[in-house]
């Protein structure tokens, strides 16, 4: 009987035949594309504007009256992805109804898988805003509001809005500078920073710190899971609560003050003459102030009870493991 063996440069060749095929075929239609559309919409009187984006950032401004400029930038990945560039350029997600806009919605006929729509808008200041990204940052500059913006994934940065603002973001900071209205602002994870702010503001974070600067009277509502807060000019009722983290307030009590921090100590400073009644507690720590107490309770180097200047609005300041400083 004959075995037959085959000849081992025959089978080298046939490896370096393979390679050589592999090397020289075509690769798929895949990779990346870009593309851009641009409209310039007549508007009358005030715009009420709703965008969105899946994947991508998006820049709201301030510019002439009477005209709402949309530039946009698309990119796709993939299988197809010059084919859905040109659809979205050729039919782009935009609608209006008088002064009533939408933008970015309308998308359901095209494949929006790895793809993202960038926007930047040029509108007039008496605009009223709702944005939303589920994965991009966002800024927003010197509109009128009310702005209503959030974000899955990505920073927000509002800048001059007249009115209300309401942000949240489930994984990013946010930053307010001079705003005229009521703050509402809530991050998952990622610090929250106002400056110029002419009323209270209502703010939490499950991670990261809160820095607040007031300008004018209002009420404050601030909390941190973990984090630190930082609150200056308060001019109003505070109620501030950080579970790991420490708490630092500084205005005027026009209201009633009620600090806790379950892990962190509590500095509470007060404008010249303010006048207040106190009660200061922390379980390891203790209490020291460079103010007048006037003792009408509990006095001891971790409890405090009494009244400054006569007395006033109730401010209390606890925490379970670390110290508070009255000035």
């Amino acid at each position: 009987m004959h075995t037959s063996r085959s000849n081992p440069s025959h089978r080298h060749l046939a490896v370096a035949a393979l390679a050589l095929a592999a090397a020289l075929t075509p690769p798929a239609a895949s990779g990346s594309a870009h593309g851009r559309f641009s409209r310039t919409l007549k508007v009358t009187g005030a715009v009420e504007l709703d965008i969105q984006s899946g994947s991508g950032s998006i820049h709201v401004h301030h510019g002439a009256d009477g005209a709402v400029q949309i530039d946009a930038t698309v990119l796709a990945h993939g299988l197809g992805a010059d084919s859905r560039i040109q659809a979205i350029e050729g039919n782009p997600p935009i609608e209006q109804r008088g002064n009533s806009l939408r933008i970015g919605y309308g998308l359901d006929s095209t494949p929006l898988h790895d793809i993202s729509i960038s926007y930047e808008v040029t509108v007039p200041r008496q605009t009223s805003l709702v944005s939303r990204s589920g994965s991009g940052d966002q800024a927003v500059e010197d509109i009128l509001g009310p702005a209503e913006v959030s974000a899955g994934s990505g920073a927000i940065r509002l800048e001059k809005i007249g009115g209300e603002i309401r942000a949240s973001a489930g994984s990013g900071d946010i930053s307010v500078a001079t705003c005229g209205g009521a703050l509402h602002l809530q991050s998952g994870s990622g610090s929250i920073t106002v400056t110029g702010a002419a009323r209270g503001a209502e703010a939490s974070s499950g991670s990261g710190d809160l820095r607040i600067t007031q300008t004018g009277p209002g009420n404050d509502h601030l909390n941190s899971a973990s984090g630190s807060i930082y609150l200056e000019g308060a001019n109003g009722s505070v109620d501030a609560s950080s579970s790991s983290g420490g708490i630092s307030i500084q205005g005027s009590p026009a209201g009633p003050w009620q600090v806790r921090s379950v892990s962190g100590s509590i500095l509470a400073a007060f404008v010249h003459g303010a006048s207040f009644d106190l009660s200061a507690s922390t379980i390891s720590g203790k209490v020291d102030s460079e103010l007048p107490v006037t003792v009408t309770g509990e006095f001891g180097p971790r409890r405090y009870r009494g009244s400054i200047h006569g007395g006033g609005p109730a401010v209390k300041l606890s925490t379970v493991s670390g110290s508070i400083r009255i000035r």
